[in-house]
Formats: structure tokens, C-alpha cells, sequence
């Protein structure tokens, strides 16, 4: 097999390491190796993006779904890491779906340059008594959308995640920290996994995730937003930690979204995880009232694991199937969407046909 080249240059005095990755012709995705091309920068230490390079990064991320890289693969010798969002955990819960991504937010529609005049507004809702009721177990306030500034509050909240989950993703995968078996070398995350990394597939999402981490950071870098109850001069991220920005921002991000999605925002509904509620909280009877496919989805996952059976929660994703209509078998939805295990669902299979008409049990009935 064609083996991967890498090359280190110490540059100047500060010896900053340039990873200049040698891409095997045929192994990688063509777009993904122009990219890469577009912006050496990316492979420097530290990063520097262009103005052609990030007009580049602009075309190819821009109108992409916020959620496509919730979680980011990489390699560390023979141990594969995963990394989900330094916030939000949905892909951990429940994986987005073809229904989730046809109404995620694009990232131009986060980074629309409003963000002064979106965390103004977002001030204003932590400041409402009425705004900051709905952190606790409500149902859902559609007629609030306004006063609570429901999209702002989304859009907040992604900013924040965005942010935050690049940082931390640049600093794993950018910092030289494996030591090449074969040459004695140093490398980073990055170009290890690069090299060790069998698919192209896999190489391909890599470089993604890893361009739009280096991506966001750019247009992150000074994290113009102030988190709930901070009362200093304009905030300077440069100055900080990832550990203190991390637990600096992480009340605002869950407030603002736990307000938004109960204001009927759809997006921040998507993205709100309700484990801090009982399964047969207030807001879950509301939210199968206003989303009964993200419900059924919910009741089908974790959600419900003391209340329900295995049989009830199959029921209820064999349900959400009917809903979503995605085109894959019975077997294929339960196996990809909710993870069940197989034997569990070996148990019922004689009981799971197409176009079945189920008997739903509910964590509210259930407890009644």
C-alpha cells in the first residue's frame, strides 16, 4: 500500500512546526486534498488562515447543517477517540435524523454577523422573570417566542457550542503530542491520524472536521458574547484557559437553550436533551403535544429506561418510524436510530412486521 508521507519543518527561532501532510494520490477525497492544499495554514503551528483560504472554508461550510460534524473521529495509535460537542451531548442520546437535519440551522445562519445585537437580546431574556421561568419543568410557551427572544436565544446557544467544541477540538488535534513509532518523530493528532487512519472515508471526515474546527476558530477568536452574570469589560477569550471559557459559558449555554426550545423553537427543541426531567415531566406530555416524532424518539432512548419496557420503547420507535417515513426497513430504523440491542430486539422480532399498529404505553400513564 501506498504509504503516507510527512514531512517537519522547524521554521526561525520559535521553532514553529509545519506538518506538510503528502497525500497519496487515489487515497483521498479530491475536494477534501483542495481544501487541504488551500490552507497550509491549517498544518501550522500555530494556525493561520488566509483570507483565500477562509473564502474557501466559507464556500464549503457555510450552508452546511450545524449538526453534520456533532462528533469527530481520530486516531491515537491503535485506539480509536471520539469527540461530541463540548455542550451538547444529542448525538450521544439520540442520533440526528433525516427529519432533524432537513430543519438544522446552517452555520450562515449563526454566523449572519448579529451577534452584538443577539447577545443584547439574550440579556435581556436572562433579565425577565417570565423568560427565566421556563428553566424549570413548564410546558411549552409558544406565545413567549417573542418576548423571550426564542431565536436569539438558539442562536446564542449554537455560537457558544460552536465555539467552545473548536477550541477544544484545534488544541487536541493541532499540539505535537504522539510520538511516531517508525520514525522516532513527533506529530500531531492530526497528521498521526492521517497516517494510520485505513479509509478514505474515515481520512475524508477527519480533514472536515478538523478545517471546520480551524474554521470556527477563526471566526471565534475573541468570542465577542457575555455569559450569564458576568458583569466585566468586554470579554477577551485569548486571555483564558479552555478549562475556565469552558465552565465560564456552560450555564448560558444550557439556560439559553432549555428557555428556547420552551418557547416552541424548533430548532433549540432538536438539540435540548430534557435528562435533567423526570420522563413524565410537564414539558415531555407538551412536547409529544408539539412534536410527536422527536416524543416517540425521546420515549424510545434513555428517557425512559426505568419506566418503560424494552417492548414499550421498541413500540415507541416503530412509531416514530411510521412518523418519519424515512425510507429504511423496520429493522434498519431501530438498528441505526435508537442502538437497541440486538437480542432485545431478537426477542420481539416475531412481533415487529411492517405497517404494524402498536399499543403505546407512556411514562406519564405508566406512573399514573
Amino acid at each position: 500500500m501506498c504509504r503516507f508521507l510527512e514531512t517537519v519543518i522547524r521554521v526561525n527561532q520559535v521553532k514553529k512546526i509545519i506538518f506538510l501532510v503528502g497525500l497519496c494520490v487515489g487515497l483521498l477525497d479530491t475536494e477534501a486534498e483542495d481544501l487541504l492544499t488551500a490552507c497550509p495554514g491549517a498544518l501550522e503551528q500555530p494556525i493561520e488562515l488566509s483570507e483565500s483560504c477562509m473564502a474557501r472554508l466559507d464556500d464549503h461550510f457555510l450552508e452546511q447543517a450545524v449538526w453534520k460534524v456533532a462528533k469527530m473521529t481520530y486516531q491515537v495509535f491503535e485506539r480509536q477517540w471520539s469527540h461530541w460537542s463540548d455542550y451538547n451531548n444529542r448525538v450521544k442520546y439520540l442520533v440526528y435524523s433525516p427529519s432533524d437535519l432537513h430543519v438544522a440551522p446552517v452555520w450562515s445562519d449563526v454566523l449572519d454577523g448579529q451577534i452584538y445585537t443577539r447577545n443584547q437580546a439574550v440579556m435581556q431574556s436572562f433579565n425577565d422573570a417570565e423568560c427565566n421561568g421556563l428553566d424549570a419543568d413548564v410546558a411549552i410557551r409558544a406565545d413567549l417566542a417573542y418576548r423571550c427572544n426564542g431565536d436569539a436565544l438558539i442562536k446564542y446557544a449554537l455560537y457558544i457550542d460552536a465555539c467552545i467544541t473548536s477550541f477544544v477540538r484545534v488544541d487536541n488535534l493541532s499540539t505535537p503530542s504522539v510520538v511516531n513509532n517508525e520514525t522516532g518523530k513527533v506529530e500531531t493528532t492530526f497528521a498521526h491520524s492521517l497516517g494510520v487512519i485505513e479509509t478514505t472515508a474515515g481520512r475524508k471526515r477527519l480533514i472536515d472536521s478538523y478545517l471546520h474546527s480551524a474554521w470556527l476558530l477563526e471566526r471565534c477568536e475573541l468570542m465577542p458574547i457575555t455569559p450569564m452574570g458576568y458583569h466585566g469589560g468586554e470579554l477577551d477569550s485569548s486571555r483564558m484557559t479552555l478549562v475556565e471559557l469552558i465552565d465560564l459559558f456552560r450555564d448560558s449555554h444550557d439556560r439559553a437553550l432549555k428557555i428556547a426550545a420552551k418557547t416552541g423553537n424548533a430548532w433549540a427543541q432538536l438539540m435540548y436533551i430534557p435528562i435533567d426531567l423526570a420522563p413524565d415531566s410537564v414539558y415531555m406530555r407538551s412536547l409529544h403535544e408539539h412534536n410527536p416524532l422527536l416524543a416517540h424518539r425521546w420515549m424510545a432512548r434513555y428517557l425512559t429506561y426505568e419506566v418503560l419496557s424494552v417492548q414499550d420503547r421498541i413500540h415507541h420507535a416503530v412509531k416514530a418510524r411510521e412518523l418519519e417515513s424515512d425510507g429504511s426497513s423496520l429493522f434498519e430504523y431501530l438498528d441505526h436510530q435508537f442502538k437497541f440491542h440486538s437480542s432485545d430486539v431478537e426477542h420481539f422480532k416475531a412481533t415487529l412486521v411492517e405497517g404494524m399498529v402498536v399499543e403505546l404505553k407512556y411514562p406519564w400513564s405508566v406512573r399514573e
